[in-house]
């Protein structure tokens, strides 16, 4: 194997005496290097898994190994495995000196094809517990490559703080990623090189740990994908982002831009919150909308946490103040345009209740700025003496006079269409009353 047999071949004279001991001998000398390496750290070892950097981020684990084959482990993969517990390892040398988790732990949450992100069932996060020896260089580090898909990891020694600190990852999560509901709503990467700026809206899956760009030009090489890892005080993104001939990966926060900011000689890459609409081409759905295309999406389960979990940071909770609304209890919202309703094309709100009842709007559609939907009353399908305060609350939020921003997403989450995103124009400035839609299908039926 090519990984294992950069072991050995070099020019030094203990290389050259390596070729005097059988290959089972090189092979055990190697593992015994990797035992030796793996006992000696006092606070264990620290990593940050990638799997698939297209489509997944990162996963921080800590673990501890001891001489009698146990391992004591934690992961921020969620707010559970951030607490310790002890399995077994081993360390095999078959084809390549390798460290091999056998009993189930953090590291396995990545390998269960059970535990998957969203609508990907069955797939899981694509993990490994099986890592085949590389080397250890200069620093002590301990490089391996997994067995089933050849991905690179590196371990680092820990520190005692890190055993406790872990959770902390979770808090620059939200800071760098998520934002709070008093944050502008969109998410924006800006690339400062020289003189040039450019910037790229994103959208963030927390599940996926992923962040996702819209780029406007078609023929933009830039990357449009990139995995995210944790720390206690900075956010790590892969692939790392190349301005002029560096790559800049690691962000911090930065108080005087109020964003998280990865600095090279060259220049900067900058994440942070706004309520500015640099791309219009990033709301393209709302102009196939205004152009006849039909649309049908309903709201996920409006107040379960599903959406809450999958669509960050669109996915707030936006209309809690409708729970309880003297009509009942709001379960879905339908919102239909460009539809054929008694040989007529309309287009309607539909709240739907806990029981099934139904209170339409009717309305019309005009073109806004940058793609947006502007919605104009034509009528409701009851009496208006029966459209409540509380309701007529939340339709005001669908009837924005700047109109509704309409955003397809690149994931989805528990149905197979994808999510899309609606915000109202006039309350860009913060992220409440902000929707994440399912169920989208052009060619849903009447």
């Amino acid at each position: 194997m090519l990984v294992f047999s950069a072991l050995f071949i070099g020019c030094s004279d203990d290389d050259i005496n390596n070729f005097d001991k059988t290959p089972t001998e090189r092979l055990e000398e190697a593992k015994s290097e990797m035992s030796k390496a793996l006992l000696s750290a006092k606070d264990g070892w620290k990593m940050i898994y990638f799997t698939d950097n297209n489509q997944f981020g990162g996963y921080t684990h800590i673990m501890k190994f001891e001489a009698d084959g146990k391992v004591k482990m934690i992961s921020d993969f969620d707010n559970t495995s951030i607490t310790p517990s002890i399995s077994d390892f081993e360390l095999k040398s078959s084809y390549a000196p390798a460290l091999v988790f056998t009993t189930k732990n953090k590291i396995h949450l990545l390998s269960d094809s059970n535990n998957s992100p969203g609508a990907q069932q069955g797939a899981g996060y694509k993990g490994d517990f099986e890592f085949v020896f590389d080397k250890i260089d200069e620093k002590g580090d301990i490089h391996f490559r997994t067995s089933r898909n050849n991905v690179k990891i590196v371990f680092q020694k820990a520190k005692a703080e890190d055993w406790t600190s872990i959770d902390k990852n979770f808090k620059t999560e939200d800071a760098a990623l998520v934002g709070t509901e008093n944050d502008p709503f969109f998410s924006v990467m800006e690339i400062k090189e020289g003189n040039k700026v450019k910037s790229y809206m994103f959208s963030y899956n927390k599940q996926r740990r992923f962040m996702d760009l819209s780029l406007p030009d078609p023929l933009d090489t830039f990357n449009d994908g990139y995995g995210i890892g944790l720390k206690d005080n900075s956010i790590v993104l892969n692939p790392a982002v190349k301005v002029g001939n560096e790559e800049l990966s690691e962000f911090f926060y930065d108080t005087t831009s109020k964003a998280y900011v990865a600095k090279g000689s060259q220049g900067q890459v900058s994440l942070k919150f706004t309520d500015e609409v640099s791309d219009g081409s990033a709301f393209e759905l709302g102009n196939t909308i205004l152009q006849g295309e039909k649309f049908v999406t309903t709201h996920i389960k409006l107040f379960s946490g599903i959406d809450g979990k999958g669509n960050t940071p669109y996915g707030k909770k936006t209309v809690a103040d409708t729970r309880n609304i003297s009509n009942g209890t709001i379960s879905r919202i339908f919102l239909m345009f460009n539809i054929t309703e008694n040989n007529e094309i309309v287009h309607k709100i539909d709240y739907i209740f806990s029981g099934n009842a139904v209170i339409s709007h009717y309305v019309d559609i005009v073109r806004g700025e940058n793609n947006a939907v502007i919605l104009k009353h034509k009528k409701w399908s009851t009496s208006s003496l029966l459209i409540t305060e509380s309701l007529r609350k939340l339709d005001n939020h669908m009837l924005d006079p700047k109109g509704l921003l309409f955003k397809r997403e690149n994931y989805n989450v528990v149905y197979p269409f994808p999510i899309v995103t609606l915000k109202a124009v006039s309350s860009l400035s913060s992220r409440k009353t902000a929707f994440a839609l399912s169920n989208y299908d052009s060619t849903a039926q009447n």
